[in-house]
């Protein structure tokens, strides 16, 4: 207020000093329009503070959101495969536990029978195993799952889960995953292996044996190194498909 009261009065006395013919005597304008108040940002229309963005700078904002969802897509596929591989070596665990609790009810079996219609009928099976009424159950990989008995040579039997995976859809990862649960398991189991299947022909990579069967010429379970779980990894990718089997002896 007091800035225009000073104005004002500078400004009639413009007037006069002009009215009186003292040309001599004169002001500029710009010096009276600094005196005079500014106009702020809220004095402007609404539709000349809109002011738009660029194309730069709108090109800058979506390659910014591109490389956060790449990030964010990377982070939750690498937090479900973690999340699979618990799932899968807790399925494997418990699957493990089953065959040794119950392995003494198969003393005098019929050669090769299958195991997963009798504990389908004891109701003790993973219902998100179960897919369908074949022999068969499937892990979280969706790798199907076989358990049987096989035959009884010299009463030498036992039972055996078997995990076969196409190549293409195993990965170290997996692999690794299901050696490290059968190591777990060294006490209890009575050898551990990898099967390849290729050209209608499988073979066997070096087997392990559980603590009651290992020994100085006999590889143990417990003592395989990452070389060992590497070399027998890639044994299996090198096949069309590839069978992890547990074994559980009967007669222990």
């Amino acid at each position: 207020s007091k800035v225009n009261n000073i104005t004002e009065s500078l400004e009639k006395g413009l007037d006069k000093v002009v009215s009186r013919g003292e040309k001599n005597f004169s002001v500029h304008r710009k010096y009276m329009n600094f005196l005079r108040p500014r106009k702020t940002a809220l004095d402007e229309p609404l539709y000349k503070l809109s002011a738009g963005r660029s194309m730069v700078e709108m090109l800058g904002v979506l390659a910014i959101i591109g490389v956060l969802s790449v990030g964010a897509i990377a982070g939750y596929s690498k937090a479900m495969m973690k999340y699979k591989l618990n799932k899968q070596a807790e399925q494997l665990s418990w699957l493990l536990n089953i065959m040794y609790q119950y392995k003494s009810l198969w003393t005098s079996p019929p050669p090769s029978i299958s195991l997963v219609p009798i504990y389908k009928k004891m109701n003790i099976l993973d219902e998100n195993m179960i897919k369908d009424d074949t022999e068969y159950i499937y892990d979280v990989f969706n790798m199907p799952v076989r358990i049987r008995t096989n035959d009884c040579p010299n009463n030498q039997c036992s039972t055996v889960m078997i995990l076969y995976s196409l190549t293409g859809n195993n990965s170290f990862d997996i692999c690794n995953n299901l050696i490290q649960t059968a190591k777990n398991f060294h006490e209890q189991l009575q050898r551990f292996g990898v099967g390849n299947y290729t050209d209608g022909n499988t073979s066997y990579a070096t087997e392990y044996y559980g603590d009651k069967y290992c020994g100085q010429s006999v590889p143990c379970i417990r003592n395989m190194t990452f070389d060992n779980i590497d070399g027998q990894c890639k044994y299996c990718n090198e096949a069309e498909s590839c069978s992890f089997y547990f074994i559980y002896s009967i007669n222990d």
